[in-house]
């Protein structure tokens, strides 16, 4: 969930209280639009700035995931109807004034990226050129 608001998950003071998110689920349809795997992702969640996972204007401020069993069962709903349509339906209160938007995806967390053993083997070799190439002009540029 990317909150674009103002109280970027609210606060315990001022006029404007923290956002709720009331109910998040996830439903499946098939392509006749029949919903063949639903789950309720949250209920009732207060969204504190404390609690973001980046500043309030990123791409995922707050994420929900489904547990083991929903995983299961919506990965075999897949497994049965490949070219499933997803949709997720949201109560949110005490929004003040943004467009929070919600998004799907897979393994959202990658991780950071490891340079790989080639990449460092060539940074290393360009690092030693240019050195070797600055002592061969303070060499060339030393009198005799």
């Amino acid at each position: 969930m990317n909150i674009n608001d103002p109280n970027k998950g609210g606060s315990n003071t001022g006029p404007v209280g923290p956002i709720v998110l009331n109910t998040l689920i996830l439903t499946a349809y098939d392509q006749s639009g029949t919903a063949v795997f639903s789950a309720h992702l949250a209920d009732a969640l207060t969204l504190r700035e404390a609690t973001l996972n980046g500043t309030g204007t990123g791409k995922s401020d707050f994420t929900f995931a489904l547990n083991a069993d929903a995983a299961a069962a919506l990965a075999a709903a897949i497994a049965t109807n490949p070219n499933l349509r997803l949709g997720l339906a949201a109560s949110v209160s005490d929004a003040s004034g943004g467009h929070e938007s919600f998004f799907f995806c897979k393994g959202c967390d990658p991780g950071r990226e490891v340079p790989e053993p080639a990449t460092m083997l060539l940074l290393g070799t360009g690092l030693a050129g240019t050195v070797g190439a600055i002592r061969r002009r303070r060499n060339a540029a030393k009198p005799e």
